[in-house]
């Protein structure tokens, strides 16, 4: 759709999008010892995103 509109929305909520952003990223890195704890890590990770931005 960004591409049709041939424009950017504009930045709402920027202070909870960036508090949002940090709390993602503030997550401490665990031991990946092979594929399946990546992938595993990666879930937990991806549920908090998801669950954070459908309750807003």
């Amino acid at each position: 759709i960004i591409y049709q509109l041939n424009t950017i929305p504009p930045l709402e909520n920027k202070e909870q999008f960036l508090k949002l952003l940090e709390s993602f990223f503030s997550f401490s890195l665990p031991k990946i010892y092979n594929a399946k704890t990546l992938a595993v890590e990666l879930a937990k990770r991806t549920r908090f995103l998801k669950n954070e931005v459908i309750e807003e």
